[in-house]
């Protein structure tokens, strides 16, 4: 959720980008570009890894009792299966993730 008095607001590429816009039609941003391969790589490096450590004993146990984290799983999930196209943490997936920035 963003908050009306924030300043900032870092977001993935492609990734609720619309619904800002309409949102807040007279804000600025600041738009940065990578290369897709090393912006791919990042991505594993952080939804790919935190998504491997929450299918781990004991955080694959404590979801069950924290909601937060519960919901830090599905979430990372979905953004795997989305931002992949379903292929995940493989080099299939890695392609789609490139494809999709390219996008």
């Amino acid at each position: 959720m963003f908050i009306e008095h924030n300043k900032v607001i870092i977001e993935m590429p492609f990734f609720m980008l619309h619904e800002i816009i309409k949102a807040y039609p007279d804000a600025k941003f600041l738009l940065t570009e990578r290369e897709p391969e090393k912006w791919a790589t990042s991505f594993f490096n952080t939804v790919g890894v935190a998504q491997a450590r929450l299918k781990m004993f004991p955080i694959s146990l404590f979801k069950y009792f924290d909601a937060y984290i519960l919901w830090m799983d599905r979430f990372g999930v979905r953004m795997m299966d989305y931002c992949t196209n379903g292929f995940g943490v493989s080099e299939e997936g890695r392609e789609m993730l490139i494809e999709n920035y390219k996008s």
